[in-house]
């Protein structure tokens, strides 16, 4: 007797969900029937409509895609039966699902999240774990319910982080690993061998969407926070701090890329003063250095130490 195939309704939006999707799209066990992302929206100065990284790779696969404005629209969800999908897949969709949509599919809707669930529920866990300092995080395949990321679990893969991740190359890591293991929570579901596990509430924290302002560099906190902090927000929204420029005292945004904590203590100088020659540059802390290794001085392109001491210190 021929295996099943399931047929599966994709919901994803960044490049995160690209990564999960194209895996779907290459496995046999499933036929991705209709991807949903969120509307184009306008970038540049000619603010161009981009399509999403979810539907740029569906369409270079011949996949329908739609882009509803509301998902729980009754319109929508009409649509959205008559593909008569057995299951839902969600991967960073950026939408909340009504019991309606959620319903759809025999088999319900599963999610991937890019935390071990019920820790850093929300928008941006990547960076939260990285921000507390979490020495792990992880995958966890949900099954959804109307709770924000509150559904019980199938399946949970946990991810070291290493001291010179930042949020990107964790997200690169996350997302493969997403992909992996929700093939296998797909495979587990067609032959109804899984378990669903209920999150313990008593573990659960939030993480809420990044703002720009939340960025701002606080340089009279210990090196070990400040590390955490800058890598958590690379790429976005970029971690900066408003420096006085020696040569005019005129006060500038400076961002800072990733970098490294040092050994040596900043007795005597004064947090978020930048010492350096053509080698390296650091910026005092709490109690000690750091040392990025690329600054971007704004209306400037990233610099490195050389670049930076030459222009700015020297």
């Amino acid at each position: 007797m021929e295996e099943k195939t399931l047929k599966v309704i994709f919901l994803g939006t960044p490049e995160f969900a690209s990564v999960v999707l194209k895996s779907l799209l290459e496995w046999d066990g499933c036929d991705v029937v209709c991807v949903v992302s969120q509307p184009d929206k306008p970038k540049g100065r000619g603010k161009k409509l981009i399509p999403t990284p979810v539907k740029d790779l569906a369409l270079r696969y011949g996949v329908d895609v739609i882009q509803p404005n509301n998902i729980n629209d009754k319109n929508v969800v009409s649509r959205l039966r008559s593909f008569g999908a057995d299951v839902l897949v969600v991967a960073a969709y950026g939408q909340i699902l009504s019991s309606d949509v959620l319903n759809i599919a025999p088999l319900g809707a599963i999610n991937v999240h890019a935390s071990l669930l019920p820790k850093y529920r929300g928008a941006s866990p990547i960076q939260w774990a990285m921000l507390k300092g979490e020495k792990i995080t992880g995958i966890t395949i949900m099954k959804m319910d109307e709770g924000l990321d509150t559904g019980p679990i199938l399946a949970q893969k946990v991810i070291a982080i290493d001291i010179y991740d930042d949020a990107k190359t964790l997200h690169d890591k996350l997302a493969v690993e997403g992909a992996k293991i929700l093939i296998k929570s797909l495979k587990a579901m067609k032959d109804k061998d899984f378990v669903l596990v209920s999150q313990d509430e008593r573990y659960a924290s939030y993480a809420p969407m990044l703002k720009k302002k939340d960025g701002l560099i606080d340089w009279n906190r210990p090196v070990k926070e400040v590390h955490n902090h800058i890598r958590a927000m690379y790429p976005w929204p970029g971690a900066h701090f408003y420096w006085n420029r020696p040569k005019d005292k005129k006060r500038i945004m400076l961002k800072v890329f990733p970098g490294c904590p040092s050994f040596e203590d900043t007795k005597g100088v004064s947090p978020g003063t930048i010492l350096g020659d053509k080698s390296s540059i650091k910026i005092a802390c709490k109690d000690y250095f750091y040392i990025p290794f690329k600054v971007q001085p704004e209306s400037s392109k990233p610099l490195n130490p050389e670049a930076f001491f030459c222009g700015y210190l020297k």
